[in-house]
């Protein structure tokens, strides 16, 4: 293992994002611009980074914060693809993956024994599935769990008790509607307060990222069954056209 890690590292050469930055300005300023755009465009891709790679360095997270919490959760691999992104789509996309797969495992999926009882196996899942977003130039990725989807009815509860909306409200408000709110900031049904659930984590923050630069989040679910998150983000990257 060690040997292999050693390998990599020699093919591996680290740039300060500075320097980066810095070499790209003088580019533009002392050459052609027809020279300048190809030596820029083979610069920006010396900085994308493949989507698969990206997912895959999640797995340890995962089974971390599961074995936390006691519960049993592997993270499917994405589906074979050669998409590549941009360094700002990677690193929103970075964090927030890390929020939604924190959402998912403290709050998705339940507990081995919960699972037993109704019929579940005991491992729950995680998977990522790529999507095909209208907008040109933009990548559609889900995040699917298969744990207890959404409790509807507590988070009605929980709205009316933080005063977000009226008890006579609260019924005109449809299921899309409600499930949007899980997106506001403090709002959790869950009654557990750990070293993972504290300031800037959860739902708020990846939606606030992905607008940020013009993304999007929204979530659906099966009652008992499963959850996803569906993003879109903007980015250059190789091959999205590729994606069906």
């Amino acid at each position: 293992m060690l040997g292999e890690w050693f390998v990599e590292k020699e093919k591996t050469l680290d740039i300060n994002r500075v320097k980066f930055e810095h070499l790209e300005r003088q580019v533009m300023k002392r050459l052609p611009s027809n020279q300048a755009a190809w030596l820029l465009e083979e610069m920006r891709r010396l900085k994308s980074q493949p989507l698969h790679t990206l997912v895959l360095g999640y797995k340890e997270y995962v089974m971390m914060l599961a074995e936390r919490r006691g519960k049993i959760i592997q993270l499917l691999p994405l589906e074979e693809t050669d998409i590549t992104l941009d360094s700002t789509a990677t690193q929103v996309l970075s964090e927030v993956l890390i929020h939604l797969l924190h959402n998912a495992i403290e709050h998705g999926i339940e507990l081995p024994n919960e699972r037993s009882r109704v019929g579940k196996s005991s491992m729950g899942t995680i998977e990522f599935k790529l999507g095909q977003s209208l907008k040109p130039g933009y990548l559609a990725l889900c995040v699917q769990d298969d744990g207890r989807g959404m409790d509807t009815k507590a988070i009605r509860r929980l709205m009316v008790q933080r005063k977000i909306t009226s008890e006579h409200q609260i019924h005109e408000l449809s299921e899309e509607e409600v499930v949007d709110w899980i997106f506001t900031e403090g709002l959790t049904t869950s009654t557990i307060v750990t070293e993972f659930s504290g300031h800037g984590m959860g739902l708020a923050a990846a939606r606030d990222a992905l607008i940020t630069v013009g993304g999007s989040i929204r979530a659906t679910f099966a009652t008992g069954q499963s959850s996803q998150l569906h993003i879109e983000i903007p980015c250059y990257a190789d091959n999205l056209r590729n994606i069906s």
